[in-house]
């Protein structure tokens, strides 16, 4: 798979967050290693196409694309913090209605979804190591050698 199809598929699942897919796919493309530690493989970008080998699909795009959530979340949050400041969430007209919110409200929203992102990523890293170990069988000689 591509990274620009991944990136493609981030900004469709997340909306309308200010990042475009150039920005997207190029965060993909330098935090790669990352998901290689995570996953314990050795994807590599190949070609000026950035094709990924071997190729990102199924499981390991799901945590991939978490990684790059759990990213966006944590730079929200940080971009909400700050010194008291307010924003407008609502105005009615009729019997003059305001709503407003604290910015670091917004941002411990974000964090709180920052950390169950990673709770999720966790757990698919766990599930995707454990259905791709490959049980090793020891041979005769090797016994004979312990015996």
């Amino acid at each position: 798979m591509k990274l620009i199809d991944l990136a493609n598929d981030i900004y469709d699942e997340l909306g309308q967050t200010g990042l475009g897919i150039p920005f997207i796919r190029t965060w993909l493309g330098n935090n790669l290693g990352r998901l290689n530690v995570e996953l314990n493989t050795d994807f590599i970008v190949s070609g000026s196409d950035l094709e990924c080998v071997p190729t990102i699909s199924g499981e390991a795009a799901s945590i991939y694309k978490l990684l790059f959530e759990e990213y966006y979340y944590n730079r929200q949050g940080r971009s909400n913090l700050g010194a008291n400041s307010y924003v407008i969430e609502s105005v009615q007209e009729g019997d003059t209605r305001i709503s407003v919110a604290k910015k670091t409200d917004i941002a411990k929203q974000y964090q709180v979804l920052a950390k169950d992102t990673r709770v999720i990523i966790n757990d698919k890293v766990k599930l995707y190591r454990l259905n791709s170990a490959v049980p090793q069988e020891a041979s005769s000689e090797l016994i004979t050698e312990i015996i």
